[in-house]
């Protein structure tokens, strides 16, 4: 029996093919195991450090058992060709299986261990007004978890209502750590963006400018009921500024938002 390896060589992989061929072949012995650093075929993810299918196949015949290691996903190949993964989970986005193979009598047993706990959870809060209501949301969703010390991976998704800006990930995180005791908490925004308006070149600048902070302001739900007045006062109140009247621009703006909030008041919203 023959047992060797070789190490990681990166994009230079495949260059060493027909070199592991021929001292192998000249060796002729009745059972070889190789080992190597490398991805295989559709394995190999675009990372340019693997072996096409054809160019693994060179050592088919004088390979009996080709260990694999790199790559943290399962996967066996044509009956000779075994890439047990990590034995834990390394990254969040990696899903199946963990373990290793036991080789006995010439067959492969994949050997499933027990991992860390993770926890996927998806929230779609594309219905939330506001950062108040979407951190109600996430309450709601985390009451059906079960995430005691588990590595929980949260995930916003749908397109917010209000601006990203005045969203805490930070609050969101704590929430989840209250809810559910875990290890670990990684929350995530999958989309949050509208879509972008296009603009005419003879709509003109002025227009353009109204156009693009009244959509601005449109696409907080907080304040799309005020988005023509809002955005004529922003407009109003750069104006203002640009002349250098600071404190009219500060004056103009504070009156305009304790309106706004009287307003907000009376209508029970």
């Amino acid at each position: 029996m023959v047992v060797c390896g070789v190490g990681y060589a990166g994009s230079q992989t495949p260059l060493y093919v027909p070199e592991i061929k021929k001292e192998l072949e000249e060796e002729d012995a009745d059972c070889t195991i190789l080992m190597m650093h490398c991805g295989v075929g559709p394995y190999s993810y675009g990372m340019g450090d693997g072996l096409s299918l054809d160019e693994i196949m060179e050592l088919k015949g004088v390979v009996d058992y080709l260990a694999l290691g790199h790559y943290h996903t399962k996967f066996e190949l044509d009956g000779w060709i075994y890439n047990p993964g990590s034995l834990e989970t390394v990254s969040l986005s990696e899903k199946g299986p963990k373990g290793f193979y036991h080789i006995c009598d010439g067959e492969a047993k994949f050997v499933e261990i027990s991992v860390r706990k993770i926890e996927r959870i998806a929230v779609d809060v594309g219905d939330a007004k506001s950062p108040d209501e979407l951190y109600q949301i996430v309450r709601r969703v985390c009451e059906g978890v079960d995430g005691n010390d588990a590595i929980v991976s949260l995930t916003l998704t749908g397109n917010l209502r209000f601006s990203i800006n005045s969203l805490s990930l930070k609050r969101v995180k704590e929430i989840v750590k209250e809810r559910l005791n875990p290890l670990y908490v990684d929350v995530s925004l999958k989309r949050h963006l509208a879509p972008t308006p296009v603009y005419r070149a003879k709509s003109g600048i002025k227009n353009v400018e109204r156009d693009v902070i009244e959509a601005i302001v449109r696409s907080d739900a907080r304040y799309s009921v005020w988005s023509k007045s809002l955005s004529e006062l922003l407009i109003d109140v750069k104006g203002t500024a640009a002349k250098g009247d600071i404190d009219r621009a500060y004056e103009t703006l504070e009156k305009a938002f304790r309106m706004m909030e009287e307003k907000h008041a009376d209508s029970g919203d």
